[in-house]
């Protein structure tokens, strides 16, 4: 076989789009949209999931701000669990830190351990109160022969 017959079993050579001309000045990129994102002139020849976004300083702020409900969870949490381990009275603050952190759980999925850490002190301070209850209302007055 010579080489310009062809096997007839393999296909043929996929023809090239004709490349342009070497000295044509290359395109300067354009600068990026006013909203963070890169236009997309930028991103033609770039396969997209090598082209990053941009985040802007008003996104990066409102993400790192809202953390107000987890945090605030947090704090209940600890002051319900400091007041439930002394008696009752830390169970309205336990009570506030659960809500939060079920709020939180859903407005501030990215915020997850503080919302979780505040869900898990607030029920142990609630657990701790519940415990206290049992104790003045079961234990004490069998101590006292009542």
């Amino acid at each position: 076989m010579s080489s310009e017959e062809q096997d007839p079993a393999r296909p043929a050579d996929p023809v090239l789009p004709a490349a342009s001309p070497p000295d044509s000045p290359p395109v300067p990129p354009a600068p990026p949209a006013a909203n963070g994102e890169l236009p997309y002139e930028s991103t033609v020849t770039a396969p997209t999931r090598w082209v990053p976004y941009v985040y802007s300083e008003r996104e990066l702020q409102a993400v790192t701000s809202r953390r107000g409900l987890a945090t605030a969870s947090v704090v209940f949490g600890l002051l319900g669990l400091i007041g439930g381990v002394f008696g009752i009275w830390g169970a309205p603050l336990s009570a506030i830190a659960t809500v939060l952190a079920l709020i939180a759980s859903v407005r501030q999925r990215w915020a997850w351990l503080r919302w979780a850490l505040g869900l898990a002190t607030g029920l142990v301070g609630l657990l701790l109160t519940a415990g206290w209850v049992y104790y003045t209302t079961a234990v004490i007055p069998r101590l006292w022969g009542r």
